[in-house]
């Protein structure tokens, strides 16, 4: 299983093509499996470690639940 994680702090981010869709799009598109686990943070500035997605994948990945 591939785990994906995506995040998007600011609107402006959202509007200069970054928003949380094209990140899922382009990384599925990488991925190129259809075994995926998305991991989304929504409005969380990446200067706070503390986000509840990234924490899930963490979680996921100690158990092996993605690779």
């Amino acid at each position: 299983m591939i785990g994906i994680y995506s995040r998007v702090s600011t609107e402006e981010q959202a509007k200069k093509g970054f928003s949380l869709q094209d990140q899922i799009k382009e990384c599925r598109k990488k991925a190129n499996s259809a075994e995926i686990i998305e991991y989304i943070d929504d409005g969380f500035s990446g200067e706070f470690i503390d986000r509840s997605a990234l924490t899930q994948l963490r979680d996921d990945a100690r158990k092996e639940l993605i690779n």
